[in-house]
């Protein structure tokens, strides 16, 4: 039983947005000579701001907004002249490194390490403003990054809590916590790697008797055969303003659960036969119903995709794709549901702790 999902998120509309720095800097090691130490690092106050352009410089661009990638994203970070009065004449901070020496001085400083000795960084911005709740009934979710992290939250919380049935338990349940979905997955620590089918490989042959690792890669291949994947991704919810963007019989609503996914053209993974089992066990064997919506693209409307395709086609894991619904995905402030959150939560839960339908 394997579900899952990627840590990835875009936050495309970045402008006028206060804009705070993390990710991590390598760093040449104070204490060993010849080694390179990994911090993470959290700028976490309103560092920088990607300003548009006002309405009365250009107003046809305002009309389509279609800013360039390359020369209108560019945050700020201060002034020249501020900079300059703030810096000596010459500081021994500008070394050879090919970032901007305040840059470098703002990370030195909250890593407490010097400038010389900062290598290289992997560095993100995100928006400073922080989550909250809203709605007159406190049932909506302001968040950036809730495509893919309340899918990462779901499937591990869900592992967790299923914990104490996995004493009568004869099946491997796994979460996969992927990077770089948004680009295409195709990276070292991405779904189209090497990286899953070696670690369900190496977890299978751990398990196995001294009498089965004669016949490990058999074992293997039908241990892939009996398996079933749940590719856990935002999804949309029907949008008030644009209602004609979904099928008219498939619009997912707020709070009505989560969203199995369905696309003829395979951007999705799942059949009716993965559907099938999914729905079933959602509508559990006492009465205790978890709600369950389905969604198909239009015919004339384009589709994004999953790591479920990348997962099914390389490993043939049957696979269904599901999601938590969503209103503007991808902007930096998305808006979720509550609700949904709670019922993915536990249809994922009940996934991992029960024997799933069988389909003769």
């Amino acid at each position: 039983m394997y579900a899952p999902a990627h840590t990835d998120s875009p936050c495309l509309t970045w402008f006028d947005r206060d804009l705070a720095l993390c990710g991590r800097v390598i760093t040449k090691s104070s204490e060993v000579r010849g080694q390179l130490d990994e911090k993470l690092v959290r700028l976490d106050r309103a560092l920088m701001n990607v300003p548009n352009l006002c309405i009365h410089l250009d107003r046809e661009n305002h009309e389509k907004f279609a800013p360039s990638k390359e020369k209108h994203t560019v945050p700020i970070i201060a002034t020249v002249e501020k900079h300059s009065l703030m810096q000596p004449a010459k500081s021994s901070d500008e070394s050879s490194n090919k970032s901007h020496p305040l840059l470098l001085q703002l990370l030195s400083k909250e890593l407490g390490v010097s400038v010389e000795s900062i290598v290289t960084f992997d560095l993100s911005l995100y928006d400073y403003q922080k989550p909250s709740l809203g709605g007159a009934y406190d049932e909506f979710l302001f968040s950036a990054r809730q495509d893919n992290l309340i899918s990462c939250f779901v499937g591990t919380e869900a592992l967790i809590q299923s914990l104490n049935t996995l004493e009568s338990e004869d099946q491997i349940r796994m979460m996969f916590l992927f990077d770089n979905e948004e680009v295409g997955s195709l990276s070292f620590q991405g779904a189209d790697s090497r990286y899953p089918e070696s670690v369900i490989r190496r977890v299978t042959e751990r398990l196995m008797t001294t009498e089965e690792q004669r016949n490990k890669q058999e074992l293997f291949e039908m241990n892939l055969a009996n398996s079933f994947h749940v590719s856990l991704d935002a999804s949309h919810y029907v949008h008030p303003n644009y209602s004609e963007k979904h099928e008219e019989l498939l619009k997912p609503k707020m709070g009505k659960g989560p969203v199995l996914k369905i696309n003829n053209n395979q951007k999705y993974a799942s059949t009716s036969r993965g559907c099938a089992i999914i729905q079933t066990l959602a509508d559990g064997s006492e009465g205790d119903v978890i709600p369950v919506q389905n969604v198909a693209v239009r015919n004339d409307s384009p589709c994004g995709t999953t790591v479920g395709p990348i997962i099914a086609a390389g490993l043939g894991i049957e696979t269904v794709d599901m999601g938590i619904g969503l209103l503007s995905m991808h902007s930096i402030r998305e808006t979720g549901c509550l609700e949904d959150i709670g019922h993915g939560l536990n249809l994922i839960r009940r996934f991992f702790a029960s024997s799933l339908p069988k389909v003769k």
